[in-house]
């Protein structure tokens, strides 16, 4: 397998450079040659910056990349007789190393995110036109006059990167709304809480690299993407930890399973169930998190109980009991000292809707949402049968506004159907 990176290292180099000496001829020979290496070495950039990619929150990004394509798309004319890789010449480069980078991925057997790689070509090729063609046609605008400050020169720059980075991270929520079935706006705004940081580390490097050119030349690139490199390992540590503290979270969860107070799966069955429904509630990144812990250890109080009830379904259970069970499981989960928010769901996840709509008691939202799905799976005993869930959701509305929220139902229903016409 490292004989093979190391192939298709050589390989991307080799078309890289390939691509850049198509624009050397293109050029008439023109290109000067420190040019032709920065170009060279960003391209190849740009192909190691495909591999190292960052996955948070369902969304991926390859900021590395995209930041080396920046950069090429703005490299200025700081000399006479310099030659301007063009917007077609920046495309060609980036296109090439994204190929390169992809059909890397292909052979590793991995995951190849197409539209992705797509969002950030496009995004290159924005900058370059706003940096080249607008209002003065091969030359990037806010350069051509060496009388303009650094500072100002700086600015510009920052200001020229920002539309392709928001472009990039647009088309990749455009991706996912229409995967996951969600507004638009509601993952717009999730795109850019989550990867907010990324993207003003983005949109200052490539303008960075640019502005060290004239003294470090292509030496400046890795220089000035080591410390996004070192951010973009940094989240990705972060993304790590949160699995692993999810996978800490869902074994405690299967301890139910294993016990035989609940039937097996349940509690994996009502998180995944009880996200689908919180997304499409528009529920925010955090909110779903705090959702997903919470339905994973919903039952975790049936522990206590001497005798089990019969295949763990809290649906039919006394509303004493319930509470009970939701009591016990949120004292066990306030002990550990760093999910008081799960615990505080978990003691109102049997409270009727009544409480709120009589008495106007601040019933968590993620509460609600529990005991809706908790309910369902309990009556549909996990089976995806069409008179099962019929029967389980008529049960259902037959309290609905007096033991469920309406709009959460509502929310299942949808999500129940999606995934009926999916199957």
């Amino acid at each position: 397998m490292n004989r093979r990176r190391v192939n298709l290292t050589a390989v991307a180099a080799a078309v890289v450079i390939c691509c850049a000496m198509w624009s050397y001829l293109a050029a008439g020979a023109s290109i000067a040659p420190g040019m032709l290496l920065f170009t060279v070495v960003a391209g190849l950039a740009i192909t190691l910056g495909e591999g190292i990619r960052t996955t948070l929150d369902n969304s991926s990004s390859a900021p590395i990349s995209l930041a080396a394509g920046i950069a090429l798309a703005m490299a200025p004319v700081l000399s006479v007789g310099e030659f301007m890789v063009a917007t077609a010449d920046v495309v060609l480069v980036t296109g090439a190393a994204m190929m390169v980078a992809g059909a890397a991925r292909v052979l590793a057997g991995r995951r190849l995110a197409l539209g992705d790689m797509m969002a950030r070509l496009l995004a290159v090729a924005l900058t370059s036109v706003l940096a080249h063609d607008v209002g003065n046609p091969n030359q990037v605008v806010w350069t051509s006059n060496p009388a303009h400050p650094r500072w100002l020169v700086a600015m510009a720059l920052v200001a020229t990167a920002i539309p392709g980075v928001a472009l990039e991270a647009a088309l990749r929520a455009w991706s996912r709304a229409r995967a996951a079935h969600l507004p638009l706006p509601f993952v717009l705004r999730e795109e850019f809480a989550s990867g907010g940081g990324l993207a003003l580390a983005v949109v200052t490097a490539g303008p960075i690299i640019v502005l060290t050119r004239p003294a470090l030349g292509a030496v400046g690139i890795p220089l000035s993407l080591g410390p996004l490199v070192l951010a973009q390992f940094a989240v990705r540590r972060h993304a790590a930890v949160r699995s692993t503290y999810r996978q800490t979270i869902a074994a405690l969860s299967r301890l139910t399973d294993l016990t035989g107070y609940t039937a097996s799966g349940h509690a994996a069955r009502v998180a995944d169930l009880s996200v689908r429904v919180g997304r499409e509630l528009t529920m925010g990144t955090e909110e779903l998190t705090r959702l997903e812990y919470a339905a994973l250890l919903h039952d975790l109080g049936q522990i206590a109980l001497r005798v089990p009830i019969p295949q763990g379904a809290t649906v039919l259970a006394a509303p004493s009991d319930q509470q009970r069970i939701a009591d016990d499981g949120a004292r066990i989960v306030r002990g550990t000292g760093v999910l008081d928010d799960v615990a505080h769901t978990l003691e109102f996840q049997t409270t009727p809707y009544r409480q709120v709509r009589e008495f106007g008691e601040n019933l968590p939202r993620n509460a609600r949402v529990i005991k809706v799905v908790n309910a369902f799976d309990d009556l549909t005993e996990g089976s995806p049968a069409k008179d099962a869930v019929a029967a389980a959701m008529e049960r259902i509305h037959l309290g609905l506004g007096y033991e469920y929220d309406p709009a959460v139902v509502d929310a299942l229903q949808t999500v129940l159907t999606r995934r009926a016409s999916t199957v």
